[in-house]
């Protein structure tokens, strides 16, 4: 079963991507720490896959500057995704303001967490 090998294989590999992820990780933590821009870490108590590298920017307008200079230079980082109240087939559901998503969905930026090195 040709699905299966590949699972097994994508396993054993598994414990060398998430160590590269944690470099890349600890690279863009250190690359923003004297910087006006907070790289997102999660809670100490949890462990941590470093899967997505967020950054927070203090505007949405920073956010999208900082997303251009990136882009020009081919690094391609992404938005956060739309929030689940904003699609039209959940715009009626019943939601609270989402005071704190809403501010965070203007001000996140996800950067490239490749392991490809």
């Amino acid at each position: 079963n040709i699905n299966a090998s590949l699972g097994l294989a994508q396993i054993e590999d598994f414990s060398e991507v998430l160590s590269k992820k944690k470099r890349l990780a600890l690279m863009y933590k250190n690359f923003f720490k004297d910087t006006k821009i907070d790289f997102f870490e999660p809670i100490n108590t949890n462990k941590q896959n470093n899967w997505l590298n967020t950054i927070i920017f203090s505007s949405k307008y920073e956010r999208n500057l900082f997303m251009r200079v990136l882009i020009e230079n081919d690094i391609f980082p992404r938005p956060p995704w739309k929030l689940m109240s904003e699609i039209n087939f959940f715009k009626e559901c019943f939601s609270d303001d989402l005071s704190n998503s809403r501010y965070l969905e203007e001000r996140i930026l996800n950067l490239p967490s490749s392991t490809i090195t």
